[in-house]
């Protein structure tokens, strides 16, 4: 092994400790931006969405100076080498699928969010076209149930 090949192994791994470390940032930025959307905290949710795309431009920007992807970086170095590099990018790997795992949770919930004032917003200006239930559970669309609507449920 020459001392270019080993340049290269400690670039790589380097490589990927940056990105772990990016990574780590994004997971927590996203659980500060879950914290902000459950409280409905504007501005603590502009905080961390705007933390969130820095961070991820970051990551885009470190990928894109590579000459490969990471995998494959690692499959070209020398295998009495490439363990410990495999270790490290399986982690980095796990890192960015909880991020994604967070952004999507997090993009339900403000799916969620939407949907809900969607509602309101035609409850408001009656259009809403789910049925309404009065103060007896009775719906507004004309049920000809008796008691509370749960209760016949």
């Amino acid at each position: 092994m020459d001392n270019s090949e080993s340049l290269s192994q400690e670039v790589v791994g380097q490589e990927i400790l940056t990105l772990c470390g990016l990574y780590e940032s994004l997971i927590s930025t996203l659980e500060q931006e879950r914290e902000a959307l459950r409280s409905r905290d504007s501005h603590a949710l502009e905080e961390s969405t705007s933390r969130k795309l820095a961070i991820c431009e970051r990551i885009e920007a470190q990928q894109l100076a590579l000459p490969a992807a990471i995998a494959d970086l690692v499959a070209q170095t020398p295998a009495d080498s490439r363990e410990k590099l495999e270790t490290a990018h399986n982690h980095l790997t796990g890192l960015a699928r909880e991020a994604k795992d967070l952004n999507a949770v997090n993009g339900k919930i403000i799916s969620r969010s939407q949907q809900s004032v969607r509602e309101l917003i035609g409850v408001l200006h009656g259009q809403n076209h789910h049925a309404l239930y009065g103060a007896h559970g009775n719906s507004a669309r004309g049920n000809t149930s008796t008691g509370p609507a749960i209760a016949n449920a």
